[in-house]
């Protein structure tokens, strides 16, 4: 399998949307989760990042990037919804996506990215995500992390993000 990391087409978004259904389905149907998620304000608000198989022209991996920061601040970005094709999950795809998809907007100026884990905390720790102090945790299901670059980010006057 040849895979390419890239921004998400429109032609996109009906795959990456069945690529959590599992996650976030709801018992909803899979066309009627795909429909909420096509319809959601959310999800028109931040940048598609994705993993292609080059073989079979199939998206395998994707997340959103949204911007966090206010003017005259670090750029901030907030990466959220983060799913991988569960045939192919533990192959390194959502590895590959998340590394790109950092070097790609660190070399566009943002050093300073945001995520709620919703799974275990040691696969964002791999890529230099920490756990914030329990000051910042919003919620009980999921855990709020950090990954900080270049220049510093004052978390403590920072207004925290809500889950995204």
């Amino acid at each position: 399998m040849f895979i390419e990391w890239r921004h998400a087409e429109e032609k996109d978004m009906r795959r990456i949307f069945t690529l959590g259904y599992d996650a976030w389905g709801e018992g909803l149907t899979i066309e009627d989760h795909i429909e909420k998620c096509l319809n959601s304000p959310k999800y028109k608000d931040g940048e598609w990042y994705v993993i292609e198989d080059t073989d079979s022209d199939q998206v395998v991996s994707a997340l959103i990037a949204y911007d966090l920061h206010k003017p005259g601040e670090p750029i901030v970005k907030g990466l959220g919804t983060f799913a991988t094709e569960p045939f192919t999950r533990k192959k390194g795809y959502g590895s590959k996506l998340i590394e790109q998809t950092i070097q790609e907007l660190a070399s566009e100026g943002c050093y300073h990215f945001f995520l709620y884990s919703d799974i275990d905390t040691n696969f964002y720790k791999q890529f230099g995500f920490t756990v914030l102090p329990d000051r910042f945790q919003k919620y009980d299901d999921t855990v709020l992390m950090y990954y900080g670059g270049n220049d510093e980010l004052d978390l403590e006057t920072f207004t925290m993000p809500d889950y995204f």
